[in-house]
């Protein structure tokens, strides 16, 4: 994975460093998000080929039936299972947001999902971290 930025010698001479590091950082978004393509969309050829190619992958996609973080209990038992250890889940950001929405009970407001006070942003279903992917 390459990434190419193109910007003017007068912007780099000009502007402070920190023009520098919002050029790089969107560079590093983007190329996170071409990483991203190629293992969950499936890029044709020349991209390496996707998650989708491997054998014995499941995929949750019905995200209107998020009742409940059953899926996960269920994703966490096969991966054990077969010896392995689920390290992450991976969702787009429409079934994130139906994730957060989960309430621990009929009329309360407490997410299920884990949240950290002290990361405002991370997120994790029964311990294990949600990660967030167009």
């Amino acid at each position: 994975m390459a990434g190419l930025t193109v910007i003017s010698r007068e912007l780099s001479d000009d502007s402070s460093p920190a023009a520098a590091q919002v050029v790089g950082d969107g560079l590093a978004r983007d190329i996170a998000r071409r990483i991203d393509q190629a293992a969950f969309a499936g890029l044709s050829a020349p991209a390496p080929a996707g998650l989708s190619t491997l054998s014995g992958v499941s995929t949750y996609v019905n995200a209107s039936a998020l009742a409940n973080l059953d899926f996960a209990a269920e994703a966490i038992s096969q991966a054990e299972v077969v010896g392995a250890k689920v390290t992450a889940f991976v969702a787009g950001p429409a079934t994130a947001l139906a994730l957060a929405k989960v309430k621990t009970g009929t009329g309360s407001n407490q997410p299920v999902l884990g949240v950290d006070v002290t990361a405002s942003t991370s997120r994790s279903i029964l311990g294990v971290p949600l990660y967030v992917s167009q």
